[in-house]
């Protein structure tokens, strides 16, 4: 028969050996570098807030990256603060992604 003790031994035994082997989530990249080499985006709004962050993560992993703004000046500070971090060029597109004419244009641009 088996008796308390064996019993709590055994279940520590493998609670620690569980504890050993899985792997921490906490230090792993979700996505690699790479992911998205090559890969052409458009990032409106991306000239601050969420929009620039996505702009830069994306950027980090390999991807060609426009932000599009409707403010020159901003969305110009958004690409260069991008392009230090990263190292990759960002490309600065001005329009208003409410004209479906002037997103057509930017991502012929960015196609370019």
């Amino acid at each position: 028969m088996w008796n308390k003790g064996v019993c709590l031994w055994l279940l520590l035994r493998f609670s620690l050996f569980r504890a050993q082997s899985r792997v921490n989530y906490r230090t792993m990249p979700m996505l690699p570098r790479g992911t998205f080499e090559g890969k052409a985006t458009l990032i409106t709004d991306g000239d601050m807030g969420l929009g620039k962050g996505i702009a830069t993560k994306l950027s980090d992993l390999g991807a060609i990256v426009a932000i599009m703004s409707r403010k020159r000046n901003v969305v110009n500070m958004a690409a260069q603060e991008i392009q230090e971090l990263t190292g990759d060029k960002v490309t600065p597109l001005i329009g208003d992604v409410s004209d479906i004419n002037q997103v057509k244009n930017a991502v012929d641009e960015q196609n370019k």
